[in-house]
């Protein structure tokens, strides 16, 4: 569904911008910001459209789904590829590199708003019928010239994981109830994190939901605020003393059932920083951690972790051909072979595969090519994981 289609980018951009580090170039992030404010008005306008004229929405659906879904993979792909750069030494990314990501960025960016206008044009148009919309929408807007996959990938393994997550946040539990996710970098806590956060069942079970990363090094003030954006738009921050950030939240959100994902905590300071501004009123409301330190984990909640397993062959080997080809085309015969000895590389670490398999998409689609990757370059790029641990938000 195309609706779908932009709650799932507006919460991507969501969780990029709301970050606690900066993890994307100031360019990026001014493209980003002015994507999701059209993001927010399409996805405003949507609804009231959807009530007055079911067939005409029906046939911009395509487009929205499709100008969406290009936008969030750009997105996701520079956080990614900008956390790669950084891994790889202490030096800030290469130039070009960067300028490339940024290109990008603002390509897909202004796809989107040139979709969100001729939407906009087109359903303020009631004579309109729609296949008249759809062929304007094939000659206005333009199609951006790509490398071969644009789609995001699906989550791979996690469907049991997914399963026993929506249980516990959704139990009949009354009491504020925490539950930690743990793992090392790349292993997909933050995928699985925001993949059940992103459920709808989850919008219609709690009142109001948060989600914030923290990382190793944070300002509990930015935290607070960025937790306070998201339950209670309505905050205007210069109005509240900066000693009283902590209280307001814990009033915004008492007598509420809420959802609050806090992910990659880095430790129990953190917790206990921020636990006391989370009111139990026997509601249901629910706390979900991810972490790579286990001990952060036991210290949150001792009898309700999770701990992330690496992918099996067969997981890593769909990843690695969707991330590529995308989820409509298949792995040519001739690139299966030395696929495989990729993938097998990369040891059922999700993120390893992302990083190599996006590399693989813009590259040579050639035996030789994919070989001389999975006798040498994979290395490095697998080598990097270590490095990964410092940066990463996965």
């Amino acid at each position: 569904m195309s609706f779908a289609a932009l709650i799932s980018l507006k919460l991507t951009i969501q969780r990029i911008l709301n970050s606690s580090q900066i993890l994307i170039s100031s360019s990026c992030q001014d493209n980003i910001e002015l994507a999701y404010e059209n993001v927010k008005s399409l996805q405003e306008l949507f609804p009231l459209e959807n009530g007055r004229n079911k067939e005409r929405v029906k046939a911009v659906e395509k487009e929205i789904r499709e100008a969406s879904c290009r936008l969030e993979d750009v997105v996701e792909s520079a956080h990614v590829s900008n956390q790669h750069f950084l891994s790889r030494s202490e030096m800030s990314p290469d130039g070009d590199e960067m300028s490339n990501l940024a290109m990008e960025v603002k390509e897909e960016t202004n796809f989107f708003i040139g979709t969100v206008k001729k939407i906009k044009e087109q359903l303020s148009n009631t004579s309109l019928q729609p296949e008249e919309y759809e062929e304007a929408m094939e000659e206005e807007i333009p199609s951006r010239t790509h490398h071969f996959v644009a789609t995001k990938p699906k989550i791979f393994g996690l469907d049991s994981d997914l399963i026993k997550l929506k249980g516990f946040l959704t139990s009949a539990s009354l009491r504020l109830e925490i539950f930690s996710i743990v793992g090392m970098a790349g292993i997909g806590k933050t995928t699985l994190a925001k993949e059940v956060y992103e459920d709808p069942d989850m919008f219609h079970h709690f009142g109001c939901c948060a989600f914030v990363s923290i990382g190793q090094e944070y300002r509990f003030k930015e935290i607070l605020l960025r937790i306070l954006a998201q339950i209670n738009p309505a905050t205007k921050a210069y109005e509240i003393y900066e000693e009283q950030y902590a209280e307001y939240l814990y009033r915004c959100l008492r007598g509420r059932r809420y959802l609050i994902v806090l992910d990659d905590v880095w430790g129990q300071h953190t917790w206990d920083e921020l636990r006391r501004y989370f009111p139990d009123d026997t509601n249901g409301s629910r706390i979900l951690l991810t972490t790579r330190i286990e001990a952060v984990a036991d210290y949150a909640s001792f009898y309700a972790l999770h701990k992330m397993q690496f992918l099996t062959e067969k997981d890593s080997w769909h990843l690695l051909c969707e991330t590529v080809f995308g989820e409509e085309h298949s792995c040519p015969p001739q690139l299966e072979k030395p696929g495989k000895k990729i993938a097998d590389k990369c040891e059922g670490l999700p993120l390893s595969i992302i990083v190599i398999g996006k590399h693989l998409s813009k590259a040579e689609m050639t035996p030789e090519y994919w070989s001389n990757v999975a006798e040498k370059e994979s290395s490095n790029i697998i080598g990097a994981d270590a490095e990964m641990s410092k940066v990463l938000y996965f």
